[in-house]
């Protein structure tokens, strides 16, 4: 069923033949309280806040959204690329705000019939037209976008019609408008590729690629819609420290295990630590490691750099190498080369 539900939600121009009619069929079981949408703007239950009646549904379709809902599969990620965003329905998009409804009216009916409106991508691009040289908020301004709309989209108020894009697109939280600033203006475009025994920290944490990327399962708890702040990485970095960092614990396997962790930096450094590893975590001499290594990353300032000296392989691959199948949680605060001692 996971492999079904991932074929479903693949946007892509390989996507199946009865993903496309599972989305007519999910779409056409709405309930009475929402018949009011037009079928040309539903594009996909998961992408979109309009609800189906699942009891009418074939029964195939109905396990499918319901295993979905079991195991959590939604959009989510610490933050998305601009060519993801603009993929998104712009009508009904599932991460706007409810309260300030603008999918009806007179400028939504003209953004839909005359101008074609469908994605944030096309709301997006109507809406940077208020930027047009001489273009004022007047019924009759003659700005070249003006002018452009009248001619090509039939439109009779396209001021109004660039109003409502705006509009639109502040009904979308800070991490899904694409006019605002995103982690992906500060992230390099690439990171040194990782040796066999050392290799540099990706700090990247916007997911890349197609809609369909944006998709994860086993989610749970509120849906973080804030990004981090990233324009630290913009910044100068300052001096590279060394770090070693070690993991520890007696009785490693037993049910008695007591761990710790350890960082130096040199001699009376702030920095450095003696953690006691607590209780509610597993002890191990790997937690030891993670924690050693997730400490100095929160402790030291974000401009500087830091080499990681670690003993365990598996962290240095991990964090150089595996992080992605990882799932990142939370947001990166330092620059970190680690290499394997």
């Amino acid at each position: 069923m996971v492999t079904w539900i991932k074929s479903y939600l693949d946007f892509g121009p390989n996507r199946p033949i009865w993903a496309s009619v599972a989305d007519a069929l999910i779409a056409l079981h709405t309930p009475e309280s929402e018949r009011g949408i037009e079928e040309s703007i539903k594009v996909n239950i998961f992408l979109q806040s309009w609800k189906t009646k699942r009891r009418d549904l074939p029964k195939d379709l109905q396990n499918l959204l319901k295993v979905s809902a079991k195991y959590g599969v939604r959009l989510e990620g610490l933050a998305f690329s601009r060519d993801i965003l603009r993929e998104m329905p712009i009508w009904y998009h599932i991460e706007s705000n409810p309260i300030r409804n603008l999918n009806r009216g007179k400028e939504s009916s003209c953004l839909k019939e005359n101008h074609r409106v469908r994605t944030v991508g096309d709301t997006e691009k109507l809406a940077r037209m208020k930027g047009t040289p001489r273009h004022n908020n007047r019924r009759d301004c003659r700005c070249t976008s003006c002018t452009e709309l009248r001619s090509s989209a039939k439109c009779k108020a396209p001021n109004r019609c660039i109003n409502r894009a705006n509009q639109l697109l502040e009904t979308l939280p800070q991490k899904w408008n694409p006019c605002n600033r995103l982690p992906e203006d500060f992230e390099p475009h690439e990171v040194v590729a990782p040796g066999r025994r050392e290799g540099t920290f990706d700090p990247r944490i916007t997911t890349k690629g197609t809609l369909s990327d944006a998709f994860r399962i086993f989610t749970d708890g509120r849906k973080c819609n804030t990004t981090a702040d990233m324009s630290w990485m913009s910044e100068t970095q300052g001096e590279t420290i060394t770090v070693y960092t070690d993991g520890s614990c007696e009785n490693n396997g037993g049910e008695d295990a007591v761990a710790g962790a350890g960082i130096f930096v040199r001699d009376n450094n702030p920095l450095n630590r003696a953690i006691r590893i607590p209780n509610e975590l597993v002890q191990s001499n790997q937690t030891g490691e993670i924690i050693s290594i997730k400490e100095i990353a929160e402790a030291a300032p974000p401009s500087t750099g830091l080499d990681i000296l670690s003993d365990s392989l598996t962290m240095v691959e991990g964090l150089t190498r595996n992080l992605r199948e990882w799932e990142e949680k939370g947001s990166q605060t330092s620059r970190i080369t680690l290499n394997y001692k």
